[in-house]
């Protein structure tokens, strides 16, 4: 599955998880992530256009917009039955 976000400045994500694998590209402004099961805006790492992370499985972890708009593309696969 892939989505792709369009989100304002500020833009929160609450901690949560995926079953599978999930990678996020950012394509224009800067989006933040963060690992754990509380939001903490001071532990996340910013990652500008261009910028890449891999989520293994099962990570908590949480998100955050830090430009006025930002747009993302997210891919996770859904298990196979």
């Amino acid at each position: 599955m892939s989505s792709r976000l369009k989100m304002p400045a500020g833009y929160k994500i609450n901690p949560h998880w995926h079953p599978t694998d999930e990678h996020v590209t950012v394509i224009t402004g800067t989006f933040a992530l963060g690992m754990g099961e509380k939001f903490d805006a001071a532990a996340m790492k910013d990652l500008p256009a261009g910028g890449y992370a891999l989520l293994p499985a099962q990570m908590r972890h949480y998100a955050m917009s830090k430009t006025a708009s930002i747009d993302a593309g997210s891919t996770a696969w859904a298990p196979s039955r």
